[in-house]
């Protein structure tokens, strides 16, 4: 995350930046605000199958892609074509033969842009564009922009009444920039399976084959990952062990960065979870002051909170896999049989490594009363 301000041509505090200011009755012809609309709804309905579509959500989305063809073509291959991306690593230029090629995304900007007159370029680009060195001075603000990040993405579980013990679990992103990438080749794929609804573990009937495949697409990805899962039994204000079991589990993860070299420099750090609207409301404030104290005590001047972000689980692929491994730990834990879930339990231990205490990867706990 960033917080160097982006340049002054781009502050237009009276006006929204990504349409021209020109009236569009005026601008553009029927024809033309008919597709300006559609690309609009195509936005807002998250509908990406085309260039111009993919184009347009990056240049929404990445302000110094307007003003760079060179950066426009980074974000979209990191984007769209991520899996391609991982198939030719380390790259060679022959990737160069299955990637989108520049000049199909240039001319979508170019339509989008001049045509349509959406998220268009600063004028002081306009007025540049075809100089080479605003290439290379965008292109290097993009890659250096920001400090580095670690992300966690975590799922509660035991919140039944009756259950014996309160439990987090997920993964820790140990850089973000780089795995950023992974991240998208994972959505990417998970996206081709079809598969109707959102995986829950609570759902598990006798088919856990896409459970099991999500898990070993995981898996591929493992590197730069740390596998957390952390419980407790359970008392009588779960919200509070909650905060709790998060503040103790943070803190085990951040160590063991430390000790793989991974906290050589300053970096700011997010948590992904579940949104409830109940507890949210009550506890999100208290969790963050929470991670706020922690941080400023145990790493201080090395890592900075930005956020705690609810997000429903269906948008996220890294929280279907929080679901699973924090659930599956749970099993576990309960339960010794032979049920589907009990086989998909033992897999999410197998793929976390938690009953493995050699494995530098994987953070598990499970805290017995004194």
């Amino acid at each position: 995350m960033s917080d160097k301000r982006p340049p002054e041509q781009l502050i237009m505090p009276a006006l929204q930046p990504w349409l021209s200011t020109k009236p569009v009755g005026e601008a553009l012809d029927e024809k033309r605000a008919a597709a300006r609309s559609s690309l609009l709804k195509a936005l807002a309905d998250s509908n990406f199958a085309t260039i111009e579509q993919r184009v347009c959500l990056i240049l929404r989305d990445f302000p110094e892609t307007r003003d760079s063809d060179t950066a426009l073509l980074i974000r979209y291959w990191r984007k769209f074509q991520s899996d391609i991306l991982l198939e030719w690593r380390p790259f060679q230029m022959e990737a160069l033969f299955d990637l989108e090629k520049m000049e199909s995304i240039s001319r979508a900007r170019r339509h989008v842009q001049n045509d349509l007159e959406l998220f268009q370029a600063t004028p002081r680009t306009l007025s540049l564009r075809g100089e080479a060195q605003i290439e290379l001075h965008q292109y290097l603000a993009t890659r250096h922009e920001g400090a580095p990040e670690l992300r966690f993405y975590l799922d509660e579980t035991g919140n039944d009444p009756q259950s014996r013990f309160t439990g987090i679990g997920g993964i820790c992103i140990l850089d973000w920039r780089q795995f950023e990438m992974q991240h998208e080749a994972l959505k990417y794929w998970r996206d081709k399976q079809g598969w109707p609804e959102t995986l829950h573990f609570n759902k598990v009937t006798t088919d856990i084959g896409p459970y099991l495949k999500l898990l070993a697409e995981l898996k591929k990805r493992r590197a730069g990952i740390l596998f957390t899962g952390y419980a407790a039994p359970a008392r009588r204000n779960k919200q509070e062990m909650y905060i709790a079991l998060i503040g103790q589990l943070v803190t085990d993860a951040l160590k063991r960065a430390e000790s793989l070299g991974c906290l050589n420099s300053p970096r700011t750090m997010t948590i992904i979870k579940e949104r409830e609207d109940g507890f949210d409301a009550l506890y999100l404030k208290a969790l963050e002051a929470s991670l706020h104290e922690l941080l400023a005590r145990d790493f201080p001047g090395r890592v900075y909170l930005e956020a705690v972000t609810p997000m429903p689980k269906g948008r996220e692929v890294l929280l279907e896999c929080a679901d699973i491994i924090a659930s599956g730990m749970y099993r576990r834990e309960v339960s010794g049989g032979r049920h589907s879930k009990d086989v998909l339990a033992e897999a999410v231990m197998n793929t976390a490594g938690f009953e493995d205490s050699n494995d530098p990867g994987a953070l598990y706990r499970y805290f017995t009363p004194k």
